[in-house]
């Protein structure tokens, strides 16, 4: 059940975290005739807009981090342009200032969480390989240019940031949009189309669409609507697979409900075998001058007690499977900066409700005998 109620809370977390903290929840893709110096000026000024660019910044650069591989495992990080201040909450060093700097993750993991195993790969990370952020302050990262009008750029990391804050991966650093331009191709795309004669032909696709972030997610639909009314049109980055979610979510609730109910069942054939046991040991004590209260709380305290001691063998599997799926099964959702937190709060009030339960049904089985 306490496994159950995890997973429970954890996605409830998860998707109102997500929908909170991801900022691209609140990113929007809008097009129109890419006049970009007309219609940025123009999206900007409509109501919830916080933030226009081109779209062409949404994406991201690589930079190989010899400084850091491993024997069996070669580092790297991927590169963001830091479009709004705001967007990150810096933790040690400071924040992006001039061209030339990045900030990176204070829990920082420069290796792929795709591991392989045999003829396949599995997602995993290994938590001893995580480096300190406030410790890589003052490194210089290469990232790749893809702009054939610049080579590769050098930054310095002048800071560390919270990834969970905005549900950031842990190999994601952050660098100013001028140097993100720098690295970044003059196209979007590119497709070659080869003839029967064998002679083939390159056709270059330009950047397009404009970047517009909202001040909520709430907001997103109005937002929407009022482009659609300026001749723009706009849509949603971010999708959630909400079967899913909801699989995730309705297969631990009905497993936690089932179990309870059985649960219950359990206890309430233990109680009644174990007072019709004592009946003769309740008289006796109902002859000498004991209360019928006295003898409920005899039972109550028993029970309660029998609780207990199943609960700390309970939390002692529970925690330690809590530990196996943190740092071995599930340790993948670590490099996307999400927790599975144990619900400390949810299972002392489902403790509670189950001492509740037990304390009626003893009530009602001595009641009646």
């Amino acid at each position: 059940m306490m496994v159950s109620l995890t997973f429970i809370t954890f996605i409830k977390d998860y998707y109102y975290s997500s929908l909170e903290k991801d900022i691209m929840n609140r990113t929007l893709f809008v097009g129109k005739d890419d006049n970009f110096e007309i219609e940025i000026p123009e999206v900007s000024k409509v109501e919830h807009v916080t933030y226009v660019t081109e779209w062409k910044f949404n994406s991201e650069a690589d930079g190989r981090l010899p400084q850091f591989d491993l024997d069996d495992m070669e580092a790297s990080a991927r590169f963001r342009a830091l479009l709004e201040k705001d967007e990150i909450k810096i933790v040690d060093g400071q924040n992006l200032e001039n061209d030339g700097e990045a900030v990176c993750p204070v829990k920082f993991y420069p290796y792929s969480p795709f591991v392989k195993k045999g003829d396949h790969s599995i997602e995993k990370i290994y938590p001893s390989k995580i480096i300190k952020g406030k410790d890589i302050i003052g490194e210089e990262f290469t990232i790749k240019s893809r702009n054939s009008k610049h080579e590769d750029i050098k930054v310095k990391v002048v800071g560390t940031y919270d990834a969970s804050a905005n549900m950031n991966q842990m190999d994601v650093c952050y660098i100013t949009k001028a140097d993100r331009e720098k690295v970044l191709s003059p196209h979007a795309a590119m497709g070659v189309t080869t003839y029967e004669d064998g002679s083939t032909e390159t056709e270059y696709y330009p950047h397009s669409g404009l970047l517009v972030r909202v001040d909520s997610y709430k907001n997103n639909e109005e937002v929407i609507r009022k482009l659609d009314e300026m001749g723009y049109a706009a849509q949603e980055t971010f999708y959630y697979d909400t079967q899913l979610m909801g699989y995730l979510y309705y297969v631990p609730l009905f497993i936690l409900i089932v179990t309870f109910i059985l649960s219950i069942g359990i206890l309430y054939n233990y109680i009644r075998k174990r007072v019709l046991y004592r009946l003769k040991e309740y008289a006796i004590y109902l002859s000498v001058g004991y209360s019928k209260e006295y003898i409920k709380k005899i039972n109550i305290f028993e029970s309660i007690v029998l609780i207990l001691v199943s609960l700390f063998i309970s939390l002692i599997i529970y925690f330690i499977t809590y530990y196996i799926l943190i740092y071995d099964l599930l340790s993948e959702i670590m490099f996307y900066s999400t927790r599975l937190n144990i619900p400390y709060l949810n299972i002392l009030s489902f403790l509670a409700g189950i001492i509740l339960c037990l304390i009626i049904v003893t009530n009602y089985l001595l009641k009646k005998k």
